[in-house]
């Protein structure tokens, strides 16, 4: 059964160099991305979807399949989805961070809905784009 899908919209900026560290490519990565919120205001801006933060509530709402699923007496799940925003606005690093265990159809609803979105406006730091990486939590609600 499809419920109505709640969904909560918090990004959250998360430190990229600090994955990975050791090898040249982190070290680059690195020095190409932005730590945290550091830039003095009106010199970054963070990645967005196109249309805003509206826009990619109604692409989710209209692209999230529901899986079907025994009943558990559970109505509500949270799957938080982190992902990397390029410089050239696509995104890459796909992956779940929390879920509910045993819950693996829900991850993959998430994870196939996130692939799906078209190219982000990247974020910028002193008028240069930089990656970002984001915190996405979906809600699924079941009736």
């Amino acid at each position: 059964m499809r419920g109505i899908l709640a969904f909560s919209c918090v990004f959250l900026s998360v430190v990229a160099s600090g994955q990975n560290t050791g090898s040249k490519a982190s070290e680059k990565q690195a020095k190409d991305s932005v730590v945290g919120w550091v830039c003095p205001a009106g010199l970054e801006q963070g990645a967005s979807f196109p249309g805003g933060e509206e826009a990619m509530m109604r692409f989710i709402n209209k692209n999230l399949q529901y899986p079907e699923r025994n009943d558990t007496g559970r109505l509500q799940f949270r799957v938080i989805v982190s992902f990397v925003v390029n410089k050239d606005g696509s995104l890459s690093d796909i992956k779940i961070l929390k879920s509910v265990k045993g819950e693996t159809s829900l991850e993959a609803a998430a994870i196939r809905v996130v692939k799906m979105m078209p190219k982000w406006e990247p974020g910028t730091a002193n008028a240069k784009p930089v990656e970002r990486t984001y915190v996405l939590p979906i809600m699924f609600s079941y009736k």
